[in-house]
This record gives structure tokens, sequence and C-alpha cells, in this order.
């Protein structure tokens, strides 16, 4: 048995075909469940397509693999096919929702007219450091693209999306959240952990006790643009709390402060680490680290918080 266990992980490490001629590859995860998404990941068969020398150094090559693998994970069961591409230096990734779907890999391009894209894997590194430490940015490659993509995952129009909803008592109301790819099921996690910790955590009991609104499932732009508000899909919580004093949103604060992203942490709204820290445990990027901050937000992105490496 040991000798027949040692042949195994020996073939598994192997590439899985030469990539001397390759221009193109096909692999359809549902297909191949053990192998594409436990034994063999996604980053071993793109590392194995691609040379090494289509990127910068061995440092970027590690960041790309790593973003693909976190990407997939989130996403694998909507994907039945995936192709990976190289030609004379040039390569892509494409995920097919079906012939009609295809989106090309966000952190392989630079934006490129008439290609849609994934959603962009912004810079989140998960994190319990200040505010002060974490102001990172939040951007789009193009924002209806991107929405076309969630509703592919989570709803094809608003009646869809909206028969997809499902109740999760969050804290005591009953709310409407989307039920596909474990996002209700997660939040659902998210909620009953932070409750626990609430028992013996003095400052997660008083943040709990502080929120006056809870929303969730919004059909609506986001203020003061055109964009398709991730509320939409029934995939984003906000908490609002009472006789707030502080800053928690940048287009508010803006209002206030000419130079609103250098308001001090002091000024600003805060949610205890540990609340935050379970949110990302469980999927959630939170709107506190972006440098246009939304702190009352957190929204479903599992592609964000799945492990990544940061350099």
């Amino acid at each position: 048995m040991k000798k027949i266990y040692i042949c195994f992980l020996a073939l598994i490490s192997l590439p899985l075909f030469s990539k001397e001629d390759s221009e193109s590859y096909f692999i359809s995860p549902s297909s191949f469940d053990l192998v594409y998404n436990g034994i063999y990941p996604i980053s071993n068969v793109a590392s194995s397509f691609f040379p090494n020398d289509i990127f910068e150094n061995r440092i970027e090559k590690v960041k790309y693999l790593s973003e693909l693998d976190s990407f997939y994970y989130a996403y694998k069961d909507f994907l039945p096919k995936i192709e990976f591409v190289y030609f004379e230096k040039d390569y892509d990734i494409i995920f097919y929702f079906d012939e009609n779907n295809k989106f090309y890999f966000s952190s392989s391009k630079k934006y490129i007219e008439n290609r849609d894209f994934t959603p962009s894997l912004y810079f989140y590194p998960k994190s319990n450091k200040n505010l002060n430490q974490l102001r990172f940015s939040k951007f789009f490659y193009q924002h209806d693209k991107e929405s076309q993509f969630f509703h592919l995952i989570y709803g094809k129009n608003p009646k869809e999306i909206k028969d997809n909803l499902v109740d999760v008592n969050i804290f005591g109301r009953v709310l409407p959240f989307n039920s596909k790819n474990g996002a209700s099921e997660n939040l659902k996690k998210a909620i009953d952990e932070i409750e626990y910790i609430s028992k013996t955590d003095d400052k997660v009991k008083e943040w709990i006790k502080s929120i006056k609104v809870i929303f969730t499932y919004m059909n609506r732009k986001i203020d003061r643009t055109d964009r398709t508000s991730i509320h939409s899909f029934g995939i984003a919580v906000d908490f609002i709390p009472k006789n707030n004093k502080k800053q928690i949103y940048w287009l508010w604060s803006r209002i206030f402060f000419k130079e609103w992203w250098s308001v001090k942490d002091e000024d600003r709204y805060q949610i205890p680490s540990e609340v935050v820290s379970i949110f990302e445990k469980y999927g959630f990027s939170w709107g506190g680290k972006w440098k246009r901050f939304d702190i009352m937000h957190f929204e479903y992105r599992p592609d964000l918080t799945n492990n990544r490496f940061y350099f």
C-alpha cells in the first residue's frame, strides 16, 4: 500500500501535458472534482502550462497563482469549463459559465476593450492591524461587466435574485440574504460566532447593543453613481450605529472634510477587530479597509478573503 501511495503522489506531481507547443488547454472541474478541488489545485495546472519567463519574476508568478486559487475556490461550482491560453508570450485564463458567458481572469491582464473580466481581486490582506495601516484602495475593471458576473452567480435579474433570498436572523432582526454560493449560510455562521464570543467579550457585546439599523438586500445604485450596488445581489450587510458622532462613510465625511481620506482613526467609527476577523473567516470583506472607507459595510467576497500571498 505504501508503494502505491508513493507512486500516486509522484504521478500527480507531474505536469499534465507538455507545454512546449501548447496554445490552449481546457479543464472541466466538475468532471475532476477530486483532482482539481483537492489533490492537484488549479494553480499547479497553470504553473505547468505557463512557462516561467512570461512573469517578471518568481514572486509575480507565486502571487498570480495564489490569486488564481483564491478565485477558483470561491466560484468553482459555477464553472463547467476553464481554458488556459498561451501563445507568443501572451497568456490568459478564461472561465466559462457557458458558451455565451466567459470571463478573462482579471489578474492576468490590464483592461482590454471588448473583454469581460472577472471581478477585481484587489489588495485585501486579512489582519487585525489599526485602520491607518490598512487603508487599501478598492477599484474596478468594468463595473457593468463585474455586475454581469455576479448576476450569473446570484441571480440573472432582480426577480431571480429575490427568489434566491432567504431569511437570516442577524442579532434579532430577520433580514433577506442570498442563498447562492454559500452566502447566507456563511453569514449565519459569522453571526452565530459573534454572538457566542459576545458572551465573554464586552467590546463585542457593546457593539451589538449599539447597532440601530441593519440592512441587507436593496436593489439600488451606489450613491451618486450609475454602478450597481453589491446590496442589489443580496450579498452585503450594513450595520448603522445609534447616536454615532464618528466618521463612518467617506461620501458623508467628504461634506465636512476636504481631505476625507486622512481622517484619523480616533475620529472614525470603530468595529471590534474580533468582529472583522470573524466576518473575514466566513468570506466577507470589510469596507473599513478601503481608502473610500465604508466602515458599516461587509460584503460576501470569498475570492478576496481566501488565503492568498501578499508581498
